[in-house]
């Protein structure tokens, strides 16, 4: 993988033109500017594989399982599955779902730093919560595979009614695997919000179908 992420650059720096400079310094430059890439791909593709490698928290930490439907005004805690069902027009399935982990502020920037070295910290007065989620396909009545991706997941400001806020498109690198997922399988993956500095949000899953799967980051 290094090697091929190494040439791809090569190529891209190679083709760029760097006016003003005699042939020598603009081959020095070149060589400079790829090298320093090539540097931060490999620290990259290190965190990578190091989150990869990890075993899924649901076996790692011996989650337990809650036969409960997490609300917004009674919701879900931290490390623990909830067994769900959801009803819609085109299939009713039924999920465990689990928020595993919480990281934001300061801490949340170096993340994405180390994740890709395009992410930039959160602009003044505003922070990224990552939140990290896994979920596991139990039985679909009408499909062996329930519809899954990052956009399913909100998080609610607590103020007034609540403003919903999608998850942050611009964000690169984060590991996920939140998508269309088999039943008796599991997926797990890190969704990105950026959110006002000191804002306690909800996390919901799926809000417009039988009200959604709530979720505290707070609670633990």
């Amino acid at each position: 993988m290094r090697r091929t992420l190494s040439c791809l650059m090569a190529l891209v720096i190679l083709m760029i033109p760097l006016g003003g400079l005699t042939q020598e310094e603009d081959l020095s430059a070149r060589i400079i500017a790829l090298e320093e890439r090539i540097a931060q791909l490999e620290e990259q593709v290190a965190w990578l594989t190091a989150q990869l490698s990890q075993p899924l928290p649901a076996f790692e930490r011996g989650l337990s399982v809650v036969e409960a439907h997490p609300t917004r005004d009674k919701p879900g805690f931290l490390d623990v599955f909830y067994r769900v069902s959801f009803q819609r027009l085109s299939n009713d399935f039924t999920i465990e779902i689990a928020l595993v982990d919480v990281v934001r502020g300061e801490e949340a920037d170096e993340m994405l730093r180390r994740a890709n070295a395009w992410n930039v910290p959160a602009p003044e007065g505003k922070e990224y919560l990552l939140a990290k989620f896994v979920v596991q396909a139990v039985s679909s009545a009408r499909s062996d595979v329930i519809p899954l991706n990052a956009y399913n997941f909100k998080a609610v400001t607590a103020r007034g009614l609540g403003k919903k806020l999608d998850p942050e498109p611009m964000v690169l690198g984060l590991p996920s695997e939140l998508a269309d997922v088999r039943v008796g399988h599991t997926v797990e993956g890190w969704i990105p919000f950026l959110i006002d500095v000191g804002e306690t949000p909800l996390l919901v899953y799926l809000d417009y179908i039988d009200g959604g799967a709530w979720f505290d980051p707070a609670m633990q």
